[in-house]
């Protein structure tokens, strides 16, 4: 009799559990399909509002092409009249349409920047993705606003990922600030009387393939394996950057500030570093092979390992025996006359040549070439 009660509360236990496991597990779903919902109801809002916004720059493009017709109309008709005896004198009345054109446009203007604005300052995922698109079809249809809407967002990423950043953080994963990036790095080629300002953010990760990022301010920034691959930063101030096994095969380096930068592994194939200034930089084990260094400054820049496989140094600046004692040459290295003879740097050459292929280390994701590690 006992094991029967026993068993039966045991059994009465089991189900009360179950009933709360499963009125737990009910509420969880709800919960989830709640978030979906909102998730959903927000994309629509947004979806709704490009639309709107697209309706009435069509209104506008249309009370434009109205108003240019008239002011045709009102030309033809102040022409025709002045060649009639004793015709009226010449009048400006045809700019009156294009004025108030030119307004109406500049108000729509105004509007759809003020809308977007507020879309990037919301605390939705998706409505700031909205208000970073809106702002860039802002920029491309209206020169006048470019400089505005490329320094409002490089002021948002630098709000949003602030540097240096925690150590122990990943890569880079706010698409938001990932989205504000690419919309800079795509803009359209036009004339501009200011530098893109990211110095001191948090890039780690960033995906910069073919970026315009011609002078900007990158100084203190962290990009740390970013993917900048024929990313164009020529004269553009990476002081004290963190670039350690960035990714910049055949990047544009022309003339760019790198004093103190760390590159340590970054992937430098085929990049084009003329007249950069590498001071003081890092470049413990960096690929070099095949890159243009014609007129950099290399004083006290650190060259340990770093592939130099068909670089060249012909024309460099600072650059002495030491340095490329410590470095992987060949060869194929072009090497300024005054040191290309020095026989430490001929037996370095001899050495690494000799070893070629012996330790390979991973190869560069561009060309797959070998580096010789000689410690």
């Amino acid at each position: 009799m006992l094991i029967v009660i026993g068993a039966a509360l045991a059994a009465l236990v089991a189900l009360y559990h179950a009933r709360r496991s499963f009125r737990y597990s009910r509420d969880i779903l709800e919960r989830v399909r709640k978030l979906q919902d909102d998730n959903r109801r927000s994309s629509e809002r947004v979806l709704d509002l490009m639309d709107r916004i697209r309706d009435v720059s069509d209104r506008a493009r249309e009370l434009m092409d109205r108003s240019t017709g008239l002011a045709d109309r009102l030309r033809d008709i102040v022409t025709r009249t002045q060649d009639l005896p004793g015709g009226m004198p010449p009048v400006d009345s045809f700019t009156v349409a294009e004025r108030s054109a030119a307004r109406s446009w500049d108000a729509l203007v105004t509007l759809r920047y003020v809308e977007a604005i507020k879309l990037l300052g919301s605390a939705n995922r998706t409505e700031r993705l909205g208000g970073i698109y809106a702002l860039e079809r802002i920029m491309r249809e209206s020169e006048d606003d470019h400089a505005a809407v490329v320094q409002v967002l490089a002021a948002h990423v630098r709000h949003e990922a602030p540097g240096p950043g925690p150590e122990e953080a990943a890569d880079m994963t706010h698409e938001h600030v990932q989205a504000a990036l690419t919309v800079i790095g795509r803009r359209p080629a036009r004339e501009e009387r200011f530098s893109i300002d990211l110095a001191r953010t948090d890039l780690r990760g960033a995906f910069l393939v073919d970026a315009r990022l011609e002078g900007a301010l990158l100084d203190s920034a962290r990009l740390e394996r970013a993917n900048m691959v024929g990313a164009r930063l020529a004269r553009a101030f990476l002081v004290g950057a963190a670039l350690d096994g960035a990714f910049l095969v055949d990047a544009r380096l022309e003339g760019a500030h790198l004093v103190g930068a760390r590159l340590e592994r970054a992937h430098l194939v085929g990049a084009r570093l003329d007249r950069a200034v590498l001071a003081g930089a890092f470049l413990e084990r960096a690929l070099l092979a095949g890159a243009r260094l014609t007129g950099a400054h290399l004083e006290g820049a650190d060259l340990r390992n770093a592939d130099l496989d068909g670089a060249d140094l012909s024309h460099a600046v600072g650059l002495r025996a030491e340095q490329l004692a410590a470095a992987v040459l060949f060869p194929s290295t072009r090497l300024p006359a005054e040191l290309a003879g020095d026989k430490r740097v001929v037996a370095r050459i001899e050495e690494c040549e000799g070893r070629r292929g012996a330790v390979a280390l991973p190869a560069s994701a561009s060309d797959g070439r070998a580096v010789v590690g000689v410690e």
